[in-house]
């Protein structure tokens, strides 16, 4: 009898540990498109499937469930500024509903912006007023030349008042002044400042609301960069290139004062080749932000918006998105498997001095739960039965003679039931059922059917019982023995394919 006990104490906790999980309450929202479309209000969740009833959103606290007809569900999210917003999506993989969730496997995007970048604004100028009370006059003739204005590099104004006083020929006068002229272009050209122009560019992008307002932006912002590369960046890089073929045209007499100016030109191509490496370093940001910006608007939905229409760049036009529903994910479901994804908004801040992102702030949005659409659930539950039985069975009377008699049983016992229910109700549902009743040595196999309550968590059903019937081998009822046991080791239980009664079952805590 222990092992009998200790044989229903399994089947029993097997059925609770399953029915934790309340597959037959829950069967989540069925996805007939294998499509849904998720919008984020004030940090919650909507969702709804027809693309044309927008309206007939449904809020999700804490989480949202869904059966799926296939193996794939696109996800399509209502357009996040992905500057300003990064959706984190984590997954977790259950089997069969019944094993405990494995390891999550998806990471996310964390936002773009990466290290800290030099201040070009930092530059070190001198002012024009401070450049003349330097002594850097206007040019004389016969001397050589310079800005009028004087140059914008403080060490650039003092080397020129050093040249201003040296003792130089014509043919020296004239190689210095063709240096002169590149070396002004250069200084000019340093002296553009564009760390502005760049935290203007990246504070509207990341101020950005809607998927149409991104797609006027993006074209303009990569306009405005291109004008920064045109006349900034490339012509810097030309006019550094240029100027050591000059620089080495210079031969003075005096060589103490030819040593001073191409040292000093050396250092100020270092420098400008410097600064010109910070500005390259801010525009090559914009790379990785388009990138992720077009890839937010890259798959588009179907939920249309109500007013499209053209804008201009330049005399080009551009069709203003249909639709601010975008891809954000495909989820893909193994055989037997269903996905919990929980999803993390994370808010970022833009710092406009540095030209970059901190994240600022987490919000659990919840978790969206995806498995395949079946018609037919399927649970265990432990209950029990009433059952109705009739068994062969074999002794001997006090002659020791074979007697056959029909041993009928009428009791309540516990069982553990595997159940498939048809319907999605949660008040009726229809049941077909196996059980087994494992408290005997040859347990009763049950088979039928019945109606389920999930709501009260309770099920009844109807039935037949099959399970081992006593014959005899080599004996025959009326046959003498010489003892019991002869009996015995004759006696063989085969499976009988006829139900040997009847059983009326209720389950419960399912």
């Amino acid at each position: 009898m222990n092992k009998r006990l200790l044989l229903l104490l399994v089947f029993t906790l097997s059925c609770l540990c399953v029915s934790g999980q309340k597959s037959l309450a829950i069967r989540g929202t069925r996805v007939t498109e294998n499509k849904i479309y998720l919008n984020l209000d004030r940090r919650k969740i909507e969702t709804f499937q027809n693309p044309n009833n927008e309206a007939g959103k449904e809020r999700w606290n804490g989480s949202a469930h869904f059966a799926i007809n296939s193996r794939t569900c696109n996800i399509f999210v209502k357009w996040l500024n992905p500057l300003h917003y990064t959706l984190s999506w984590s997954d977790s993989i259950y089997v069969d509903e019944n094993d405990a969730a494995v390891k999550a496997y998806f990471d996310n995007l964390k936002n773009l912006f990466v290290s800290n970048e030099k201040n070009i604004a930092s530059e070190k100028k001198e002012s024009l007023s401070a450049v003349r009370a330097s002594g850097l006059a206007a040019p004389v003739p016969g001397q050589i030349t310079y800005p009028p204005d004087g140059f914008n590099s403080v060490e650039l104004t003092i080397l020129y008042l050093h040249l201003r006083t040296a003792s130089l020929s014509a043919p020296e006068i004239a190689a210095i002044d063709a240096l002169t002229t590149k070396i002004t272009v250069l200084d000019e050209l340093n002296s553009q400042n564009i760390t502005r122009d760049i935290a203007s560019i990246s504070g509207k992008l990341f101020g950005v609301e809607s998927a149409s307002d991104m797609n006027i932006a993006i074209p303009e912002s990569k306009k405005s960069i291109s004008e920064i590369v045109k006349l900034v960046i490339t012509p810097t890089q030309n006019s550094i290139e240029s100027i050591p073929t000059e620089l080495a045209k210079i031969n003075l007499a005096d060589k103490l004062t030819e040593r001073y100016l191409k040292n000093e030109i050396t250092q100020f191509i270092k420098q400008a080749t410097v600064s010109l490496a910070a500005k390259k370093n801010l525009v090559d940001k914009f790379d990785p932000i388009f990138k992720l910006i077009s890839n937010s608007l890259k798959i588009p939905g179907d939920v249309p918006i109500r007013t499209p229409s053209l804008y201009l760049v330049g005399s080009e036009e551009h069709l203003i998105a249909r639709t601010e529903y975008y891809e954000g994910r495909i989820i893909e479901l193994e055989d037997g498997k269903e996905i919990q994804t929980s999803l993390t908004l994370i808010e970022n801040e833009f710092d406009s001095t540095a030209v970059q992102l901190k994240e600022k702030q987490k919000t659990n949005l919840g978790k969206l739960i995806f498995k395949k659409y079946d018609p037919i659930a399927v649970f265990l539950s432990v209950g029990g039965f009433w059952s109705n039985t009739k068994l062969a069975g074999f002794g001997v009377d006090d002659n020791l003679k074979i007697t056959e008699e029909e041993i009928i049983k009428d009791t309540f016992v516990s069982a553990a039931f595997l159940n498939f229910s048809f319907g999605p109700s949660r008040y009726m549902s229809p049941l077909v059922q196996f059980g087994v009743d494992p408290t005997k040595k040859r347990p009763f196999l049950l088979l039928g059917s019945g109606l389920s309550i999930p709501v009260a968590r309770i099920a009844f059903s109807i039935g037949g019982v099959w399970t081992w019937q006593a014959t005899l081998q080599k004996l025959r009822a009326g046959d003498i023995v010489k003892s019991t046991t002869n009996l015995e080791q004759d006696i063989a239980y085969r499976f009988s394919g006829k139900p040997r009664g009847w059983y009326f079952g209720i389950q419960f805590d399912f």
